[in-house]
């Protein structure tokens, strides 16, 4: 359920605009592809907004490499949280050969991942 708004905050003032056909395949387009919730969200952003955020078209493989690290990761933490768990809930746990391959595991997922992600960032320039 969503939060009472206070009267000052309150949207009840309706903006109508008349634009062309082509005008409003374009915004929904353009809509469409930022993911916005709303599309009144979209409008309000766009013309609220002092700066526009800067979007970056990528390609599938991008967006395939990026889930698969963000996958890794996640199990790298669920590991890491794992052992930890253990060290913190007894006193006298001592990592075992097991914990220990977790360790090697982990950090041979990140530095493949660390890898993936310096070679897509020089493709896009951004990390050098």
């Amino acid at each position: 359920m969503r939060p009472k708004l206070d009267d000052i905050d309150k949207r009840n003032i309706q903006l109508k605009v008349y634009i062309t056909a082509e005008g409003r395949r374009k915004i929904m387009e353009t809509y469409h592809s930022e993911r916005i919730c709303s599309l009144s969200e979209f409008v309000r952003q766009r013309l609220l907004k002092k700066r526009l955020k800067n979007q970056v078209e990528v390609s599938e493989e991008f967006v395939f490499v990026f889930r698969t690290l963000d996958y890794d990761l996640t199990k790298i933490g669920t590991n890491l949280n794992q052992i930890a768990h253990k060290l913190n809930a007894y006193n006298s746990y001592i990592l075992s050969t097991e914990d220990k391959e977790v360790f090697k595991g982990c950090f041979r997922l990140l530095r493949e991942c660390r890898k993936a992600f310096e070679k897509h960032m020089i493709v896009m320039d951004l990390y050098k």
